[in-house]
């Protein structure tokens, strides 16, 4: 462990027989900051800014205090202030590139990562992180391109793996997708978020014992993601253990009681193991927390319709189509309400737009 209090002391006689030298108070701040005493590090910093203005480094490092506080804005002010002072300052363009990424900036923080890797052309985390905004727009083809040249600076570079796996699993390619979390895994064994993504790649694969065995890894790694049990009642649900599937929801919920998913998944379950006041609960509960689904409200209206309460059914499917105006289940679901209540001319116009939408897919 280093030696803080005798480096301090030291930079504290640096000051006394030199009291304008900037550096001494930015090497107090640094330790400071290790010592997790950003009060302390953020002071140093504006001494040794007040004794030399032209000093990008402290900038640069009370941005990182900013970053780590989730003030993206005030960070951004001092990474672009470190990069006025040093316009070759590669870090302060990636770190400046982090901020904008979490603020959704992703043009700006596509430009900082790009500046970045032209100042320092192998900046492997810069390629990564580049790749992972590329994802965000759904621009999976340049995101992999990042990810491949990040891999070919260095090959070990675990997170790449994961990124690149998880950019193929978008463009359904789940036997690359599987791949890559392989390599992943075979570099770090106890990475619980590449079991996690490898089991749903194995799902949507149709191999459901498969995906629970990751799934179940990842838990026995991290019992804290509700994710994690939520996606592992999918697969039961898949493999139609309906029961093991509610008891993951569940905890699921446990985890976070505001999980939308989780609430509607259950509801899905209780639907098939002949519980519909339950599965309406869930379902309800779903909608409550996010109404903006065409799936929660159409759910819905299949129980009610199954129960034959069928003004109720056509109240859900409208519903979903208002939220998806070419959500086709629920033309036809209501279509088959109607068609229930005796309302033909309705049923048929409903028949029709669900037939047209589905020809447009």
């Amino acid at each position: 462990m280093r030696d803080y209090d005798h480096a301090l002391a030291d930079y504290n006689k640096a000051i006394q027989i030199n009291p304008d030298l900037a550096v001494s108070y930015y090497n107090k701040g640094l330790i400071y900051y290790e010592q997790k005493e950003t009060d302390k590090a953020l002071d140093s910093y504006s001494q040794a800014m007040q004794h030399n203005p032209n000093y990008a480094d402290p900038y640069y490092s009370r941005g990182i205090i900013y970053y780590d506080q989730r003030d993206y804005d005030r960070a951004i002010q001092d990474y672009s202030a470190a990069i006025e002072r040093d316009a070759k300052f590669a870090d302060a363009f990636y770190n400046r590139g982090l901020a904008y990424q979490n603020k959704k900036v992703y043009d700006r923080a596509i430009s900082d990562y790009t500046d970045s890797i032209r100042l320092r052309p192998d900046f492997v985390d810069a390629y990564n992180n580049r790749g992972l905004v590329y994802a965000r727009q759904g621009d999976f083809e340049r995101a992999i391109q990042d990810y491949n040249r990040a891999l070919e600076i260095n090959a070990d570079y675990y997170l790449a793996y994961y990124n690149r796996g998880i950019a193929y699993f978008r463009r359904k390619q789940y036997d690359l997708a599987v791949s890559d979390y392989n390599r992943a895994l075979n570099l770090k064994s106890d990475y619980s978020d590449a079991l996690y993504e490898r089991g749903n790649a194995y799902n949507s694969m149709g191999e459901s014992q498969k995906a629970i065995a990751d799934f179940t890894s990842a838990i026995n790694l991290r019992s804290d993601v509700a994710d994690y049990y939520n996606d592992r009642g999918v697969a039961y649900f898949d493999a139609k253990q309906f029961e093991k599937a509610i008891s993951d929801y569940t905890q699921a919920l446990k985890l976070d009681q505001s999980y939308a998913d989780a609430y509607y998944n259950r509801g899905n379950a209780y639907s098939k193991i002949s519980q519909p006041d339950k599965a309406i609960a869930d379902y309800d509960q779903a909608i409550q927390l996010r109404g903006d689904n065409p799936d929660y409200y159409n759910n819905r209206g299949i129980v009610y319709y199954n129960r034959a309460q069928y003004d109720k059914a056509i109240t859900d499917y409208t519903d979903a189509i208002r939220v998806d105006p070419k959500y086709a289940r629920g033309y036809r679901n209501r279509g088959l309400a109607y068609q229930k209540k005796g309302m033909t001319e309705k049923a048929n116009r409903d028949f029709q737009t669900a037939d047209r939408l589905e020809g447009n897919h």
